[in-house]
């Protein structure tokens, strides 16, 4: 095949080397483009699990999410979602996950004052747990219904002060006001009527002697079938003195977990037993309770700065 012909058409050179060179010529042209399909670059083995993959911050990732939490994870989860070895913690039990941070009161909302002529903001200084749970624990909520909510209240309209002639309580008690979509809570009831319904709490649990509270923790969000076989809810508080008060740490207390309540038990914490007085408990690993007793009693450190402590820890 002489250089004029190699610049014809392919059509032209297969009609002038005649039909069954054309069915070779063919063939050689599928063997070549084999290499080229399978010459795909695969995926790192971080980012090959079938469910998904952690896109944060790890070795060697040059472009990841902005991962503003401290994780702990169970083995289970760390598998299904390729999250890094260093979040895995045997300890936790009772949720698949647990993802913590400091955030503002909403997840946006943050008061300020001027104090002595200086402005002063409350800035990130509540408690926020990001829990992944499974979905066949059927844990007891006031409603169960609901398979989406979010009372994170994370817009603009929180910077206005509505006055309502009526405050809302009063008239979601009188039956005169209804809540719309997404904002009803999963676990509790709103506006606490005709009772609190089932709440998270963050308890030290002393051995023999009852439980200690810390913080009742407030359901921000919750998402069923956030994934296959998973539910997420969101709660968040101040810690107040929780982790400072001299009486528990003169018991020693090293022991903490996340309790549901059972809906209408008033009893006083002291004569409750963790687990069996509650309707579930989620066992925290010492490690990541440490990390949250820094974070909940650093003072006058924004979280990005304590994010970058504790992760060296």
């Amino acid at each position: 095949m002489n250089l004029m012909m190699k610049r014809l058409p392919l059509f032209s050179v297969l009609a002038r080397i005649g039909h069954r060179h054309a069915i070779a010529v063919c063939f050689m042209g599928v063997l070549l483009n084999i290499p080229i399909a399978h010459a795909e670059k695969a995926p790192p083995p971080e980012e090959s699990c079938a469910d998904g993959y952690y896109t944060g911050p790890r070795a060697e990732r040059k472009n990841y999410s902005h991962d503003k939490y401290i994780w702990v994870v169970t083995p289970a989860f760390a598998k299904r979602f390729c999250m890094p070895p260093e979040f895995v913690d045997k300890g936790l039990k009772g949720a698949e996950a647990i993802a913590f941070r400091m955030s503002t009161s909403t997840g946006g909302f943050d008061r300020c004052a001027v104090i002595d002529g200086k402005e002063k903001c409350s800035g990130e200084n509540e408690l926020r747990f990001d829990i992944f749970l499974r979905s066949d624990l059927n844990l007891p909520a006031a409603n169960s219904e609901v398979k989406f909510y979010d009372g994170s209240w994370d817009d603009a309209g929180w910077h206005i002060s509505l006055e309502e002639r009526v405050p809302r309580r009063k008239r979601y008690i009188a039956g005169e006001y209804q809540l719309p979509p997404g904002t009803i809570p999963h676990f509790e009831n709103p506006f606490f009527y005709p009772d609190m319904g089932n709440y998270f709490a963050l308890v030290g649990v002393h051995q023999g002697k009852g439980e200690w509270p810390i913080m009742r923790l407030k359901e921000w969000s919750y998402r069923a079938d956030w994934a296959k076989g998973l539910d997420l809810v969101v709660l968040q508080n101040h810690p107040s003195f929780g982790f400072d008060n001299p009486r528990m740490q003169a018991l020693g207390i090293r022991q903490f977990a996340i309790v549901l309540e059972k809906r209408g038990d008033m009893r006083d914490d002291w004569e409750k037993r963790v687990p069996e007085d509650y309707a579930h408990a989620i066992w925290l690993p010492e490690k990541f309770l440490e990390k949250v007793r820094a974070a909940a009693t650093a003072r006058g450190q924004g979280w990005l700065e304590q994010l970058r402590i504790l992760r060296q820890q």
